[in-house]
């Protein structure tokens, strides 16, 4: 809906959005798609990366960099366990409360 300026406004007012990526289970050429995407809702205020030592060391450094991204390094403490999924998890939940 057009505003007092005639420029149409984000459909939440003062939305703030948050994106988490799972490092470990997608690709870095989703980074540009997913803030395209999230931009109609209005600025995005937190940007992370989780993964592995071997994801965020090798196909995700530059990406992460590229679009201002925090990587946030998870090890795995034992097989079989995505430590980053649940890292994730609960960062998006405290973010959410926040």
């Amino acid at each position: 809906m057009p505003g007092a300026t005639g420029q149409s406004q984000p459909p939440y007012p003062d939305a703030r959005v948050a994106v988490l990526v799972d490092c470990d289970n997608t690709m870095p050429a989703i980074l540009d798609y997913a803030l395209r995407l999230v931009a109609q809702f209005d600025r995005v205020v937190l940007r992370r990366g989780y993964g592995n030592h071997a994801t965020l060391g090798h196909r995700w450094q530059d990406a992460l960099v590229q679009q201002a991204f925090t990587p946030h390094l998870q090890y795995q403490y034992t097989a079989g366990k995505n430590t980053a999924d649940i890292a994730l998890a609960l960062d998006a939940l405290e973010a959410m409360f926040d």
